[in-house]
């Protein structure tokens, strides 16, 4: 089975073209490993990265069975006030 990986998302738009890249390689399954917001670059805006995790979602509303979401640390640390752990890079 020919997996796609797509990694560390953190806001990058690029991402569509990431998911149209493995559709394109006729990958049989894809995953995502998280970390889908809080970019490195201090151009990027909430807006845009709201728009990036929107965009992930509607892939995996549209194919539910061919992708995988993960929880990255980044994803984790905003679940701190139920007992997880805040990571470097917070925003």
């Amino acid at each position: 089975m020919l997996i796609g990986v797509i990694p560390d998302v953190h806001g990058n738009e690029n991402v569509d073209k990431k998911f149209e890249t493995l559709y394109a390689r006729n990958v049989e399954h894809i995953v995502v490993l998280g970390d889908y917001v809080d970019s490195h670059l201090m151009t990027s805006s909430w807006i845009s990265q709201k728009r990036v995790l929107s965009s992930i979602l509607n892939e995996k509303l549209n194919k539910p069975d061919f992708i995988t979401l993960l929880f990255g640390n980044h994803d984790f640390a905003y679940m701190s006030k139920y007992g997880a752990q805040t990571c470097s890079g917070h925003q």
